[in-house]
């Protein structure tokens, strides 16, 4: 047989990471404080036997902290607040430049990704009635930023003597939801406990779906 070499690479991607964690707990009278981070050194190496020159090595670093707060106001109302950072990294192949040809397509990765970083802050009050019923009041937020994906487009390509469609990893865009929800919980019979849901929450994202070109939207929700 002959190798299609336009179609075909032999690589080894290899991936090393290195985290710490502290954590610290203080309790104070009525108060409850959990305080944490957590450092990611990861290391993305690609090696291709044929094409030597697209080999690459790849650092990425990041400290992500979380605060989490809880308060007993007394025996029947608690107050319970927290705020974490998190990091996700590429994947060696989201980030190699190798281009790889298919019959109609082509695809590549981009080493210029930048880590996808996810935040999320929750406040929730909790008040216990003597009858075996609670209600539950929890507002939220919930974001990304850098979220990594695919860039699809059409481009005039040499190699093909035509337009032909392509794929890209590129930190394609931000997003949210926030919003807020109602539990009211109490117990109907012995063996029955009954539930009442009500949830209002706003999405917005960010997205780029061509290059330089970018759509945005919001929309309000709600469940019951």
């Amino acid at each position: 047989y002959v190798a299609d070499y336009m179609r075909s690479y032999n690589t080894k991607y290899i991936t090393q990471c290195a985290e710490d964690y502290l954590t610290l707990l203080f309790r104070w009278n009525k108060f409850s404080v959990k305080l944490g981070a957590r450092t990611n050194y990861s290391l993305l190496n690609g090696l291709y036997k044929d094409s030597t020159q697209l080999d690459f090595q790849k650092h990425y670093f990041s400290i992500t902290p979380s605060v989490h707060v809880a308060y007993a106001i007394n025996d029947e109302n608690s107050l319970t607040f927290s705020l974490t950072r998190r990091c996700s990294v590429p994947t060696a192949k989201q980030v190699s430049t190798y281009t790889i040809y298919d019959l109609e397509a082509f695809s590549k990765g981009n080493n210029h990704l930048n880590t996808s970083t996810t935040y999320s802050m929750e406040l929730s009050w909790a008040k216990y009635f003597k009858q075996q019923a609670s209600l539950e009041l929890h507002t939220y937020y919930y974001g990304n930023t850098d979220e990594i994906g695919g860039l699809s487009d059409i481009v005039f390509l040499d190699t093909y003597g035509r337009l032909v469609s392509f794929v890209q990893n590129i930190n394609i865009g931000n997003s949210y939801t926030a919003g807020a929800e109602a539990v009211f919980s109490f117990r109907a019979g012995e063996h029955l406990v009954a539930r009442l849901y009500a949830n209002g929450f706003y999405n917005y994202y960010k997205a780029q779906y061509r290059m330089d070109e970018w759509h945005e939207s919001g929309m309000w929700s709600y469940s019951t």
